[in-house]
Formats: structure tokens, C-alpha cells, sequence
């Protein structure tokens, strides 16, 4: 975590404590709790917002389930465009999640050598589940799929953010 974002995050609790202090007399419990979590997604998505790829990844995973506690609908839309903010940013999570998404055709359609070049992303970023998956589509797909995805792979995300790997 770099140290602007450990400022940018503790202004953000600073913020949080601030309003709850001020609104604990007046609200109840499940009003204070909501005070406290529309606070946090706010923060977060300032923060996602402002090109932070941790806080794009999050806000990407809240889409990605819905979140009734932030108030986020499920959208798989709303998932893809933030971890394709987040990934393209070398964000190892947030490509493994859109290999997923591509595998399972979660608001795309399923697109086995788009999986597999995310996934090598992810592999290549040091991603664990990443390189049991690539084994087992490697294994379904020719070497000409297996070439679409390698070359797919710079497309996807900046050459100068797979080199700094």
C-alpha cells in the first residue's frame, strides 16, 4: 500500500468519524450503521475515481456480487469496467476476476482465449489460482488459440505494465 493511499484512506476514516460523532446523538443503531457504510463506498469510490487500482478493484468485486449493504446493485457492466480499470493497471486480481468473468460469461460473452489471456496476465503478476487455470484451458485449446491469447495479452493491458512484472 503506498503512502498516498494510506492518506487518502485514513482522511477517508477521519471523514467517517467526524460525520458519526456528530450524527451518533440524533440516529439510531441501523441509521448510524448506514451513515458509516455510504461514508465508506463514497471513499472508495473517490478513491476509484481517482485511479487508485486497489479501490477500482474493490468497487469492481462490490458490482460484481451486489453489495445491499453499500446500496450497489449486482452489475456485471458496472464489475467489467472497473477491474478493466483496475487490471490495465497490473492489478493481478482484477484480471484474474475478468478471466473469470470470460470463462463463465458473466456480463460477456464466453470468450475461452480472452480467459486464457487474462489469466496469463494474472499468472505473470504472480497470481496463484491463475496458473492452474491456464493449464487446464491450454489443454482444451490448439496452439493457435493458445497464440491468439499470448499476443491478445498486450492488447489487453499496456506493455510497460506487464515489462515492470
Amino acid at each position: 500500500m503506498t503512502q498516498r493511499m494510506i492518506i487518502s484512506l485514513a482522511a477517508a476514516l477521519a471523514m467517517t468519524l467526524s460525520v458519526t460523532a456528530q450524527a451518533s446523538s440524533s440516529l439510531s443503531s441501523s441509521q448510524l450503521q448506514d451513515v458509516v457504510y455510504l461514508a465508506e463506498i463514497a471513499s472508495v469510490r473517490h478513491l476509484a475515481q481517482s485511479g487508485n487500482p486497489q479501490a477500482q478493484f474493490i468497487l469492481g468485486n462490490r458490482y460484481f456480487k451486489g453489495d445491499s449493504a453499500y446500496r450497489l446493485p449486482q452489475s456485471y457492466d458496472d464489475a467489467m469496467g472497473w477491474y478493466l480499470k483496475s487490471a490495465r493497471q497490473g492489478h493481478t486480481g482484477a484480471a484474474y476476476n475478468l478471466g473469470v468473468m470470460s470463462l463463465k460469461a458473466k456480463g460477456m460473452p464466453r470468450d475461452l482465449i480472452e480467459a486464457l489471456a487474462w489469466f496469463k496476465i494474472a499468472a505473470h503478476g504472480g497470481h496463484g489460482n491463475s496458473k492452474k487455470l491456464i493449464a487446464e484451458l491450454e489443454s482444451l485449446l490448439g496452439d493457435e488459440h493458445i497464440q491468439a491469447a499470448e499476443a491478445l495479452t498486450v492488447e489487453l493491458v499496456p506493455q510497460r505494465i506487464l515489462a515492470a512484472r
